[in-house]
């Protein structure tokens, strides 16, 4: 790479990749790279989980039933239940729940497993080598359906205290505005709860996030 005037490269888990992600001997060759990088004065960025998308830790975060993406029916059948159904149980996915990215606890747990773990030993190397973390197909949006919307605790709350309100009185009565105000507010917590923690993680270990 570096003879073909490539001075930088990202390091991605996937699928086919026979290192059990994570693990000690993961690690190792993550050092191995970093080593490399350094003799050959090339730039290093991190890849925050395997496959896509990012916030799962390979499954470990929505392995915890109450860190998996919800949503709330706001039409048609079962209209205000809530559940973890995803729309990608399919041929492509399997039978696959995704983390709940509107959640601080979930998030944190993702960080710990993830982001700390590499600080944890490679920190001398922020902002020098490794220049980054790249986060990949983050999203709330996994969730929806033509009659569903994501869902976090709270929500009815917040929604009455922003729009003065009932939140279950507007699902029952189909009221124009409720689509566009509650996504509003999912917006707002998935920023805060993923994008803004995720940035605030890296700024403060003199990294970036894209």
């Amino acid at each position: 790479l570096k003879d073909n005037g490539i001075d930088a490269l990202l390091i991605y888990p996937r699928s086919g990749c026979e290192i059990e992600y994570l693990s000690e001997e993961w690690f190792s060759a993550i050092g191995h790279f970093i080593s490399a990088a350094v003799k050959l004065d090339m730039d290093i960025w991190l890849y925050d989980d395997f496959n896509w998308p990012s916030g799962d830790c390979k499954g470990r975060v929505s392995a915890i039933p109450e860190f998996r993406l919800m949503s709330i029916n706001v039409r048609g059948d079962g209209v205000g239940r809530i559940s973890c159904k995803s729309r990608h149980n399919s041929g492509l996915f399997g039978e696959k729940f995704f983390p709940n990215l509107l959640s601080c606890d979930a998030v944190d747990l993702f960080i710990s497993l993830t982001h700390d773990e590499y600080y944890r030993r490679f920190g001398t190397y922020f902002g020098t080598v490794i220049k980054g973390f790249f986060t990949d197909e983050p999203s709330i949006g996994y969730c929806i359906t033509e009659n569903s919307i994501p869902y976090y605790h709270g929500l009815k709350d917040d929604y009455r205290l922003k729009y003065g309100r009932d939140f279950d009185n507007d699902v029952q009565s189909g009221a124009a505005e409720l689509y566009k105000n509650a996504m509003t507010l999912v917006s707002n917590k998935f920023k805060s709860a993923y994008l803004d923690k995720l940035a605030g993680w890296c700024k403060s270990r003199g990294i970036l996030l894209t």
